[in-house]
C-alpha cells in the first residue's frame, strides 16, 4: 500500500451525514477526503434516475421545514426547492374503508374516522394535549404509555399511533420513547414538510459540489477495511492507505463499531435499525388525482403521491411511494407486497395499467436506530465525540442529541465537523 498525503480529515461514508461533515470542514478551511463504500453517494438519500424522466427516492422522504437539519443546510448554502403537501386529498384507511384525514378542528367533526360525538370530542382534546405537552417531561415513557394517558378512546389512540408512524417510521409503540415521538410529531404538525424537486439526490449533489469545488476529494467504491492510530490515523482500503489527523465515521453502527476496535474502547449500546417494506411506482398517469395520500390506522401502511408537489416525473406522470412500517414482521415478502397493492387498489384503482417502473424493497432500513424509552430516547444515543479518543468522531441518524432520521444525520454531521475542527486547531497550536 502506498501512503499518500496527510489529510486534515478523512470521512468514512458518503451519505448525508458524511457529506455534511465534509462540507462543513471544507468551509472551515480543512483538507477533506470522503471514502464511500458504495458505487454512488447519498446512502438512503440517493435518488435513482429512470427512463422517461422519472425519479425514485429510496422510499418516501420529506424535509422538515424549520428543523435542525434545514438550518444546517441553510447555513452551508445548500439550496433546494419543493412544495408542502396540501391538506386536501388526504385520507386514512381503517377496517377496509376510507375516511378524510383530520387536519384541524373542523375536519375532526366532519370526518367519518371518528364515529360519534364521544370520539370526536376525545380527538379534539387529544390534539390540544399533544400540541401543548412538553416533550422533555415524557422521557422514560413509551409511546403506548403516553397515549394511554392522552385518551381512553381506542380509535383516537390508534389514529395518533398512525401519525407517529408517519413522522418517525417506527411501528414499535411499546419501545419508542414518547419524548422523541412527541417532538417529531409537533415538528410535523407546526412546520409541515417539503417534497424536494429532483428528489433527495439534489441535496447530495449540492453537498458534493461544495466539497469538490473547494478542493476536497470524494472516492466512491472505496470500502474502508481497517483503521488504526500511529503518529496519524491510518485508514486502510483494499489497495491504498490514507493518513489523516482526524477521522469522522459516517457509516452504519456495525461498521463504525468494527473500525473503532482499532483505535478506541468504545462503549456500545447496539442500536436496532428500523425496517420498512417499500413499493415505489412510476405511473404514466395517476388514476385518481383526488386521493394523494392514505395513512393506515389499523395497519401500519402509507401511500403518498410525491410528484404532485415535487418535480419527480414528466407531465401527466406520477411517482407513488407505499410503505409498510415495521417491514414484513410475521408476513412473507409476498404477503407484505399484497398489503401495499390492496392499499393501491383502494386509493388508485386501475394503477396496474399505468405502471412504467416499479421497485419493491421488502426489508429496507429506513433509520439506523429506534430511540427507545428504556435507553433514554434521543439523549441515550451516542454523541459525536468519543470519550477518551480525541480526533475520532461519529455522525449519522443514530448519533447526537438533535432530531431523527435525515434531520439527525445533517445535525450530527455538522456537529462532528465542528468538533473535529476544534481538535485540528488545537493540533496546529501544539496542544493536541
Amino acid at each position: 500500500m502506498n501512503k499518500t498525503e496527510v489529510w486534515d480529515a478523512v470521512i468514512i461514508g458518503g451519505g448525508l451525514a458524511g457529506l455534511t461533515a465534509a462540507a462543513r470542514l471544507i468551509k472551515l478551511g480543512q483538507s477533506v477526503l470522503v471514502l464511500e463504500a458504495g458505487k454512488a453517494l447519498g446512502g438512503r438519500g440517493r435518488t435513482q434516475e429512470l427512463d422517461g424522466g422519472y425519479l425514485f427516492n429510496m422510499g418516501a422522504h420529506a424535509l422538515y421545514r424549520g428543523s435542525h437539519g434545514a438550518r444546517v443546510l441553510k447555513d452551508l448554502g445548500v439550496s433546494y426547492s419543493g412544495r408542502c403537501p396540501s391538506t386536501s386529498g388526504n385520507y386514512v384507511s381503517i377496517q377496509g374503508e376510507m375516511a378524510v384525514l383530520p387536519g384541524g378542528a373542523l375536519s375532526i367533526f366532519t370526518t367519518s374516522l371518528f364515529r360519534n360525538w364521544r370520539e370526536k370530542g376525545a380527538a379534539l382534546k387529544s390534539f390540544m394535549k399533544v400540541m401543548s405537552s412538553k416533550a422533555k417531561k415524557l422521557e422514560g415513557q413509551t409511546v403506548s404509555q403516553w397515549l394511554g394517558e392522552v385518551t381512553g378512546e381506542a380509535r383516537v389512540r390508534d389514529f395518533f399511533h398512525a401519525l407517529i408512524r408517519l413522522v418517525s417510521y417506527s411501528n414499535q409503540p411499546d419501545r419508542f420513547c414518547a419524548a422523541a415521538a412527541l417532538e417529531q410529531l409537533q415538528n410535523a404538525l407546526t412546520g409541515n414538510v417539503l417534497y424536494l424537486d429532483g428528489g433527495w439526490g439534489s441535496l447530495v449533489k449540492s453537498l458534493s459540489a461544495i466539497i469538490t469545488d473547494s478542493g476536497g476529494i470524494i472516492h466512491c467504491g472505496r470500502p474502508v477495511t481497517g483503521l488504526k492510530k500511529t503518529g496519524h490515523f491510518e485508514v486502510e482500503t483494499k489497495d491504498e492507505l490514507f493518513l489523516a489527523r482526524a477521522i469522522i465515521l459516517a457509516c452504519p453502527p456495525e461498521k463504525a463499531q468494527s473500525l473503532l476496535k482499532g483505535v478506541s474502547e468504545f462503549k456500545w449500546q447496539k442500536p436496532e435499525p428500523l425496517i420498512a417494506s417499500c413499493l415505489d411506482l412510476a405511473l404514466k398517469k395517476l388514476p385518481d388525482a383526488k386521493k394523494l395520500f392514505v395513512l393506515g390506522v389499523d395497519d401500519p401502511s402509507y401511500l403518498s403521491v410525491h410528484s404532485q408537489y415535487a418535480k419527480l416525473a414528466p407531465d401527466e406522470g406520477a411517482i407513488v411511494h407505499c410503505l409498510l412500517y415495521g417491514g414484513p414482521g410475521n408476513l412473507s415478502d409476498e404477503e407484505c407486497r399484497g398489503v401495499l397493492e390492496r392499499l393501491l387498489d383502494k386509493a388508485q384503482p386501475g394503477w396496474r395499467e399505468s405502471v412504467v417502473h416499479e421497485r419493491f424493497l421488502p426489508k429496507m432500513i429506513v433509520a439506523g436506530s429506534l430511540p427507545e424509552a428504556i435507553h433514554g430516547g434521543i439523549s441515550g444515543r451516542p454523541g459525536v465525540c468519543i470519550e477518551g479518543q480525541d480526533g475520532v468522531y461519529l455522525c449519522g441518524d443514530w448519533v447526537g442529541s438533535k432530531g431523527q432520521l435525515a434531520d439527525a444525520s445533517l445535525s450530527s454531521g455538522s456537529e462532528a465537523a465542528l468538533a473535529a475542527a476544534v481538535f485540528l486547531k488545537s493540533c496546529v497550536c501544539g496542544v493536541g
